[in-house]
């Protein structure tokens, strides 16, 4: 690295809300793309279970085009497994079918049970030591100044995962209890996830609560059966922390801001200008370009005009409003990583009233 300020020494310096050079490039989501698994000639399925290739994977972003972060991990499943939910991985799949792990065996489909769900061993729970490991072992592979995070999915979702969605929607209103309790037991097993995190060497954590926005869960009930739990997990956390929510939150950014995390990351959805209005100057607010249909299917130059547009709109840090889908192309991905550099530059004296 050079005698200028480093990615790490930016990053940390947007979250204490100061002003940087330009916006860092990271993202609170996910930046992999499956030209990782080329680069190592990994079958898409193999990197679900082997920490040694998730992490040089996940490694990958910075050295193909130009990221300044690395996440962790790679899908979404990890607290459900770690419950008794049991995974499909796909093995016998084309090497190059991008096909990520999903939930086969859910834990019940009886709300009345809900209460009786007990937590699991963390050290012993599932993936969570695989998780753990690809930290640990991603932090080795990449530059010390590269900031490397983490993610845990929000407890609402966890629970979605490990019984029916659909019912589990259905009893925030038959069963409000068993909910909550369930709730309770998610929210208390995530908060020693995300510690064991941040031992490990997390240097930022994002809290995606999705299936809970208000086109899903509404905002009424995200009130009652969302923010109390987030809220939890954010407070217990020792270091840099974004909350991100896939869908429609415009009626929402308030409660999310007012989490306390350093930024909140938001979907394509939202009206981007509106919300900067309603935040104001101090909010760090990450606003979503589509993950797929311009991620993957636009043009470099589209993906540079999206970027800009990001920033005019008074964005802090252009990012994908939801997963990034592996398949987006090295060279989206590297006009992504430059338009943020490109038009970053005037985004303090915008953003600040200049």
């Amino acid at each position: 690295m050079s005698n200028e300020i480093t990615p790490k020494e930016r990053l940390f310096t947007h979250f204490e809300g100061e002003e940087v050079d330009r916006p860092p490039v990271f993202s609170a989501l996910g930046s992999y793309v499956y030209a990782g698994c080329e680069k190592y000639g990994y079958p898409f399925y193999s990197i679900f279970k082997d920490s040694d290739k998730a992490s040089d994977v996940l490694a990958t972003p910075i050295e193909l085009y130009d990221f300044e972060s690395a996440l962790c991990p790679i899908d979404l499943n990890i607290v459900a497994e770690a419950f008794g939910a049991e995974a499909s991985f796909y093995p016998n799949k084309p090497p190059d079918k991008v096909m990520y792990p999903t939930i086969k065996t859910k834990l019940t489909s009886e709300p009345e049970e809900y209460g009786s769900i007990e937590a699991p061993e963390l050290t012993e729970a599932g993936r969570i030591p695989y998780v753990v490991d690809t930290l640990k072992k991603l932090k080795e592979k990449v530059d010390p100044e590269i900031p490397v995070g983490a993610f845990l999915i929000g407890p609402f979702l966890a629970m979605g995962q490990m019984v029916e969605l659909d019912v589990l929607y259905k009893a925030t209103v038959k069963y409000p209890e068993e909910v909550k309790s369930f709730l309770d037991t998610v929210t208390g097993f995530q908060i020693e996830y995300a510690k064991w995190l941040e031992e490990a060497g997390a240097d930022f954590i994002s809290l995606r609560p999705m299936g809970s926005s208000q086109d899903t869960l509404g905002v009424r009930k995200y009130k009652e059966f969302a923010q109390p739990y987030i809220q939890k997990i954010l407070d217990s956390l020792e270091g840099y922390k974004v909350l991100h929510i896939c869908g429609q939150t415009d009626d929402m950014v308030d409660l999310m801001w007012e989490s306390g995390a350093h930024g909140i990351s938001l979907d394509q959805k939202n009206d981007y200008v509106s919300n900067r209005e309603e935040l104001g100057p101090e909010a760090n607010i990450y606003e979503g370009i589509d993950p797929y249909e311009t991620m993957v299917k636009a043009s470099p130059e589209e993906i540079e005009s999206m970027v800009k547009e990001c920033f005019e709109d008074g964005i802090d840090v252009p990012m994908t409003g939801c997963d990034l889908w592996p398949e987006a192309p090295v060279e989206n991905m590297q006009a992504f990583s430059d338009s943020i550099k490109k038009y970053g530059k005037e985004l303090w004296i915008k953003k600040k009233g200049g």
